[in-house]
């Protein structure tokens, strides 16, 4: 067992800001200072003459319909009552998505959005929210990422994207600076989201490029299909890889020249230094950097509270597999971060041998790693990471992934379902391979697979045979 010490030294870690800071290979991480060759101090720091002290001041609206751009200027009391992020979002979807609205049709709308800091010298300044109806829920969605997102937007010169609509044909969005394009996507329609990404960047001649996109998954509008940002960032929650997809949208590229400018240079900078300087030397944060997010498997398993054989309980007997203790020392290769992030609690590892040898791959984080291991009663952490890969190769969200799954195999164990459910597919507890090809049927829509991208909601519905008390979620969200 962990030692008591141990899980008290880390017990906060989960609220706790952490990752070493390693910028990409060629590329400007912190604030930028203003480029005065392409626009002025104040029109970089101003959208409609107002809005000044971390905001663009701008809304950047795609009509996929019509084929159009149009730029808003953002309304300042949303300032004074929002402040960014999902405040705009929840403002925005209010007042023009109706409640009857399909989330997976032409009248629901996609946003990005950020907030005043991002893309300031502040540590952990890089997250990004995508707000819209949920595809998985029906209702309210919103889904998180880190990376370098929503950085990009800002320096573009813009604080939301909102995309409207829907494409007659697949495209993508393209947006650098105040140059604006819809492109065709015909050629990468099919890819997986490396493929597409790596091609958009190619396209544009610039490896800076951020970019937004979906895989099979979502052109096939599984419910909790996600939004990979180059390569290995997952807006995994509600399905807004769907939503994406019903639109016919690929892909949404940005890169951007401008700066964030805020009201006092020196005095912001002095305080994100010594706020940079609390997190590195934070034992708990340090700690979060050394081990990753898997060290919250050690905590959970701890207390009673790791996820196990589908939540039907907390401890498992397999879980030391699945701690950084063992992970780091047999598969990381190099720590990675995000925008402005001080320690780095981002890792990427490779598999040197077994049945998934060569897989290199970034994560999976504890969630992942609960979600296809302690929660299926897989003890193997190589699994879990192809399994990983291929949630993020597809676009789909590891946690409704895995619990869909979970809810599968323990209707099949118990009795509630057979053969003739599962199109002839034994399900059982720890079956690796099985694992593997139910995530690529999902993804592919094939068989079972189809219905199981529909979530476990929407399954547990179909099925019935009192499958429903197996489907673990809140509104049809796994957990």
């Amino acid at each position: 067992m962990v030692g008591i010490q141990h899980v008290q030294r880390l017990a906060l870690l989960a609220r706790l800001p952490t990752g070493r800071f390693q910028p990409q290979a060629n590329r400007t991480v912190t604030a930028r200072s203003p480029d005065t060759s392409r626009k002025s101090r104040e029109q970089q720091g101003r959208g409609d003459g107002t809005v000044t002290g971390g905001y663009k001041g701008k809304i950047l609206r795609v009509d996929l319909t019509n084929e159009k751009f149009k730029v808003d200027p953002l309304p300042t009391d949303w300032i004074r009552n929002y402040i960014g992020g999902d405040g705009f979002g929840a403002r925005l979807l209010y007042e023009e998505v109706s409640g009857g609205t399909d989330p997976l049709s032409p009248e629901n709308k996609l946003l990005i959005g950020t907030g005043p800091i991002t893309g300031t010298l502040w540590p952990m300044s890089g997250r990004t929210v995508f707000i819209s109806k949920a595809a998985l829920t029906g209702i309210w969605g919103e889904s998180h990422v880190g990376g370098f997102l929503g950085p990009e937007l800002k320096y573009a010169g813009y604080d939301m994207l909102v995309v409207e609509g829907s494409a007659e044909k697949p495209v993508y969005i393209n947006v650098e600076d105040d140059d604006l394009e819809i492109r065709d996507a015909g050629n990468l329609w099919g890819l997986t989201t490396n493929q597409v990404t790596e091609g958009i960047k190619k396209i544009n001649k610039d490896p800076d490029y951020q970019v937004a996109a979906i895989g099979p998954a979502g052109e096939r509008r599984v419910r909790f299909s996600s939004i990979i940002v180059n390569h290995a960032r997952a807006a995994g929650r509600t399905g807004m890889g769907a939503v994406l997809g019903s639109k016919n949208v690929k892909a949404i590229a940005l890169r951007g020249h401008g700066a964030v400018e805020v009201h006092d240079h020196d005095a912001f900078f002095e305080l994100a230094k010594k706020a940079h300087m609390r997190v590195r030397e934070n034992p708990q944060a340090q700690e979060m950097g050394k081990w990753g997010t898997w060290i919250l498997t050690a905590v959970k398993q701890e207390i009673g509270e790791l996820p196990t054989f589908n939540h039907q309980t907390g401890v498992f007997d397999g879980w030391e597999g699945l701690s950084g203790e063992h992970i780091r020392p047999r598969y990381t290769i190099a720590d990675r971060a995000c925008f402005g992030c001080s320690l780095g609690c981002k890792k990427m590892n490779y598999i040197p041998d077994g049945p998934f040898s060569g897989t290199l791959e970034e994560g999976p984080e504890y969630e992942g790693v609960m979600a296809f291991g302690s929660s299926l009663g897989i003890d193997d952490y190589a699994t879990t990471l192809k399994a990983n890969q291929i949630c993020n190769e597809y676009g789909m969200d590891v946690i409704s992934a895995g619990a869909t799954i979970g809810y599968a195999i323990e209707s099949y164990v118990e009795g509630a379902i057979g053969k003739e459910e599962t199109g002839g597919i034994e399900l059982s507890w720890g079956d690796k391979e099985g694992l593997i090809r139910l995530l690529e049927m999902i993804g592919e829509r094939e068989g079972f697979g189809d219905l199981l991208a529909e979530g476990s909601r929407r399954a547990a519905e179909k099925l019935g045979k009192d499958t429903e008390r197996f489907a673990i979620h809140v509104k049809g969200m796994e957990v």
